[in-house]
Order: C-alpha cells, then structure tokens, then sequence
C-alpha cells in the first residue's frame, strides 16, 4: 500500500498496537514546519482513551506548526540559518560542503549578517533592506567588499534551501543588486609629510629601548620600489642584486610576498596575480641595501628579531606609538597612521607624471594600465598640457 502523501501540517490516519493487558498505543504520522515526516505516539489503557490522547498530542502540535502560507512570516534569518547549516553538516551528497567551508559561512554570517537582521522574519526582509545591509559592511577605504559578496552568495543559499523547504516562494536574494565600491582619490604623500615621516620614525629608534630599528628602511624601501608592503617584506637577499661597479645598477627580482593563508599570518607565498618584477633602484634604495647586507647574506631582507617576517600590524603600531611621541616632543605634523599603500600612491604617481601611465603600471604590477590610472594616480597633480603658442595661430586674421 503507498504510503499517505502528507503536506506540512498534516497528520495521517490513526493506528493503533496493543503492547498488552490494558496498553494500547495509537500512533500517527505528521509532516514538521520543515517537511519532514515525524511519529507521533499515544498511549492509554484503552483503545478509545489513547486515540484520544494522541488527539489531543496532535492539537497542541499542530498549533505550533508553521505552514507554508505562513512560514515566511514567523521564520527569522536566525532560524532558518541553523536550519541550513545543519542541513549541509548532514549532507551526504557528493558535492557538498567541506567542514571547513561550512565553517567559514557559519563565521560570516554570525559576525556579518546575524548582527544586521538576524531576528527579521523572512517577510520583512526585501532585496533593498538585504543590499543595503551588505553595503553598510564595506569600509571607506573598501575593505570587507569581498566579505559582502560571499554574504551576498550565502543569502542566495538560505533562499534556495527555503524554497526548498517550502517556506517562501521566491529568492528575493538573486534581485539584490551588485555591491559596488567607488574608490577614493588618490593621495601622495608631499615631499614635506614624507620628510616629516622619516623624521618621526628615526626619532623614535633613537629614543625609545627595544624599538622596531627596521621600520624606517622598510619605510624608504616602499618609496624606493613603489612594491606593496607584502613585497616589501618578502624580499630576499637572493633577489638582491647590488652594483658591482661605479656604472653598474642595482636591481630586485620582486617575486615573493608576506601573506596570510587560511588563518595563518606570515606565509611567504607569491605576489598578488603571481606577477613578478625586477626593478631598477635609485641611488637611496641601493644605499639601504649595501648598509644591511651582511656577508654571506640569505633569507629574508627585512627580518624581525625571531628571524621571521614582519607582520604588517606591529609595523602599524610602531608607527602610531612614533607619531604619537613626534607630535608631542618635535612638533612636527605627522599622519595618525603610517599607510604604505599611500608610499605606492606617491611612487606611482610620479611614474605616471613623468614616463606614462603605461611605465607606472609596469612598475606597480598591474594587469592593466587602466587599474593604474583609477586607482593610483593623482591626475589632478599632472602638469598643464602647453600647446597654446602653437594654437595661436588660429586666433590671427588678416584686417
């Protein structure tokens, strides 16, 4: 006989067992808020009296039970996130999740989403309220837009399991709209705040015991390279190639950066695209190099005391802690921040001023000049074209 087909909130016909002198059980079968099929038992001393406890079992449950017609408006985001995350954990299927993918959504959505409308019903929750929560995630600066793309593909994995479970009809997440991130404009450092910098940081090595006596080099390095911090930081002796004569170049061979791999801070890996670079250096550049290499040198460039690389964090604070004091005991107009990426910008930009935008992009690495010129060069510092005098010639008619 097929089995009784069911939909949520559903029970099916009443059975009934006797387990012995005066023990009847009745016994039925419901369908859960979720779809899923569940046993519901009873028990009394008499046929009659179990049908009516398991009755009245069936009344109380079925109260509680969300259908679909009203599942989307009862159901929060909290909910049917620890329905789905349990779901997947269970899953047997081929192309599931890895753990460690289920773990990574389960953080995203307790530190990203959950904060933002965890306890909202599905009802309330529309594709604008949903884009503009993934909005408020990005920084300023741009930071977290991956972040808010992945949570934005999460959304579009609860809706699909909802669907699936009959709680709503439709993916409101696949109408949210593309998060986008409008750079900020470029800035350089002057010459002025570049000096003001070195002299803060030299002050500070001086001054203060046990302080980070790299960070000025690693600074200048920066300005010498136009490289991002993780490639400054990955730079090995073995790609250091200083001048062997008064007319030769010293050069870098840029192909290794200090990243962070799943979870774990100070990986020596590739650079970002797996470009690398060699580089000619400027007089100052060179100078720092000949000043640290020691003899038979190998390893890392730029190591800190355990012989590791640094972490771009205590770069950071050492930096605060030195403008801090500059401020205090020099005077001096020091950013609140040492923000390498600003080093990139200036040297860049530059580069771009004087030999193109193609050259600059050369230098920084970018797969295309058009990354260059949005994100990295202050046009508004470019000089004025100057071609009047030649145009002059139109405004000369004959009385």
């Amino acid at each position: 006989m097929a089995r009784q087909r069911l939909r949520i909130g559903e029970r099916g016909e009443i059975g009934h067992r006797q387990e012995g002198p005066k023990r009847w059980v009745a016994r039925c079968l419901y369908r859960d808020s979720w779809g899923e099929r569940r046993n519901l038992t009873a028990r009394a001393t008499t046929k009659a009296a179990a049908t009516s406890a398991l009755k009245t079992k069936w009344h109380n449950l079925s109260e509680k039970i969300i259908t679909r017609e009203e599942a989307s408006t009862v159901v929060t985001f909290d909910v049917l996130a620890d329905r789905y995350f349990a779901f997947v954990r269970n899953d047997k299927s081929q192309g599931r999740p890895l753990p460690r993918t289920i773990r990574d959504m389960e953080s995203r959505y307790n530190n990203h989403l959950s904060p933002q409308f965890g306890e909202m019903t599905l009802e309330e929750c529309t594709a604008g309220s949903l884009h503009q929560a993934l909005r408020n995630m990005v920084k300023p600066d741009g930071g977290l837009l991956g972040t808010a793309h992945e949570c934005r593909s999460l959304l579009v994995k609860f809706f699909d399991y909802a669907i699936q479970h009959g709680i709503v009809r439709h993916n409101v997440a696949r109408s949210i709209p593309h998060v986008g991130y409008t750079a900020p404009k470029p800035v350089s450092w002057s010459d002025e705040q570049i000096e003001n910098i070195r002299t803060a940081l030299r002050y500070w090595m001086e001054n203060v015991p046990n302080s980070n006596q790299s960070i000025l080099d690693i600074y200048d390095m920066s300005l010498a390279t136009g490289c991002r911090i993780s490639e400054v930081l990955g730079l090995m002796w073995e790609d250091v190639y200083l001048p062997e004569g008064p007319d030769a170049q010293g050069w870098v061979h840029i192909q290794f950066a200090v990243l962070t791999r799943d979870k774990k801070t100070n990986v020596i890996g590739s650079p970002k695209g797996g470009k690398t670079k060699r580089l000619y250096l400027p007089q100052f550049g060179i100078e720092i190099l000949q000043r640290l290499k020691p003899e038979n040198a190998t390893g890392l460039v730029f190591p800190n005391a355990a012989g590791n690389a640094f972490h771009t964090r205590s770069l950071y604070g050492s930096a605060e802690r030195a403008f801090e004091r500059a401020r205090k005991d020099l005077d001096i107009d020091v950013p609140q921040r040492l923000k390498f990426h600003t080093s990139r910008k200036t040297v860049l930009s530059q580069i771009a001023e004087t030999h193109g935008i193609e050259s600059a992009s050369k230098q920084g690495g970018h797969s295309t000049p058009e990354v260059t010129r949005r994100h990295y060069w202050d046009q508004e510092q470019s000089p004025i074209i100057d071609f009047a005098s030649t145009l002059e010639r139109f405004g000369k008619t004959e009385e």
